[in-house]
């Protein structure tokens, strides 16, 4: 019976020891800590019921999160909205589902936003107040905890010149904390997070005031810009599509009562979103590869590619000498048959002349 037992469990580990690896590198928006704490369940399904692999998170900061894609160190991505766009484009990551979120009152949402607050005695009413103030953000490649608040700001005339101080703190509730210890006067997160902060009685939520306040149909969190899909889970180039697809049912089939939806706070998830909104932002941002288009100049044009100005400048001129060399030659060429058309003619009236003389010469001799 013993034997059967270390038989089993021989089996059973050599099992576990062949499964492939499978890393999924989730953007840490608080703290590397409560990414784990939310995301891990979620590895632990996916490991259950995808046969022949077991599934790791790899809680990455924004900075390291596009690194580890280049880098091929990771196999899936679940980022923010405006990443997941760069890596799109940079990388070939491509969405395979998107998340559904949901609030204290059981409302699924698929999309969202950023929302500019303040302290409600900080004499702040308007986004015209923020000039000449001390303002914080996440990050500057922080969807919610920045570039939506930066169109708003840009819409309104405000830009990062205005404030006194502006500075990126790296996580939601650390610009949050910034503004609750008086560091800053005003900041902008992702919606929902000073929801969740205060169901975790981090912060008290009658100090905060928002600015510029929305309203939109069936969605519950507090708002100051406009709303966005929700954060993808991408597969990278590498990641084979089978194991993909295999991702994307068991992710599709995750039961909202399931311990990785309950941890992660998620309603589950659902087939991905159109995310064209999010390339007219950076498009009118001039953020990430659009920012190129705004940088374009001849200067800029003549350092990325002076060699080939190089090449092209030399064989244009090559091309001139030659085509001159042509020209002169082909004139050389035109003048010396005109002039030797004129000496034949010379020389034809002359040669004929001299035969009349001769034949008047004959005659007279044979008479």
């Amino acid at each position: 019976m013993l034997v059967r037992i270390l038989l089993l469990l021989f089996f059973s580990l050599s099992s576990l020891f062949s499964l492939e690896n499978i890393k999924i590198g989730v953007l840490a928006k608080r703290s590397a800590d409560i990414t784990m704490q939310k995301y891990t369940a979620t590895a632990a399904y996916l490991t259950k019921e995808i046969k022949d692999y077991t599934f790791e998170i790899v809680p990455l900061a924004f900075e390291k999160l596009k690194q580890s894609v280049a880098d091929n160190e990771i196999n899936f991505v679940l980022t923010n909205t405006a990443y997941y766009v760069e890596l799109e484009h940079d990388y070939g990551a491509s969405r395979i589902a998107t998340l559904k979120n949901i609030n204290s009152k059981g409302i699924i949402l698929s999309s969202f936003g950023g929302v500019i607050f303040t302290k409600k005695d900080s004499g702040i009413e308007t986004l015209d107040d923020l000039k000449g103030k001390r303002f914080g953000a996440v990050d500057i490649n922080s969807f919610g905890g920045w570039i939506m608040a930066q169109k708003e700001l840009k819409d309104h005339g405000i830009i990062v010149d205005d404030f006194s101080e502006f500075a990126f703190f790296g996580t939601h509730d650390k610009v949050v904390l910034a503004m609750k210890n008086g560091i800053i006067d005003a900041g902008t997160v992702r919606t929902d997070t000073l929801e969740r902060m205060s169901n975790e009685s981090i912060i008290d939520p009658e100090i905060c005031q928002i600015l510029s306040p929305k309203k939109y149909s069936g969605f519950p969190f507090m708002v100051s810009t406009e709303l966005y899909p929700e954060w993808p889970f991408a597969k990278l180039s590498t990641t084979p599509q089978k194991l993909a697809n295999d991702v994307l049912i068991a992710l599709l089939q995750m039961p909202f009562s399931s311990k990785a939806a309950q941890d992660a706070h998620i309603a589950g998830w659902t087939i991905p979103l159109d995310y064209s909104k999010v390339h007219t932002l950076f498009e009118e941002l001039h953020l990430g590869f659009y920012g190129e288009l705004k940088k374009f100049t001849f200067y800029n044009f003549y350092e990325k590619y002076k060699v080939w100005f190089y090449i092209v400048a030399i064989s244009f001129l090559l091309i001139m000498l030659v085509l001159f060399y042509i020209h002169r030659l082909n004139r050389t060429i035109k003048t010396l048959n005109t002039s030797l058309e004129k000496k034949s003619v010379n020389g034809l009236y002359l040669w004929k002349r001299c035969i009349l003389k001769r034949s008047i010469s004959k005659m007279f001799y044979e008479l």
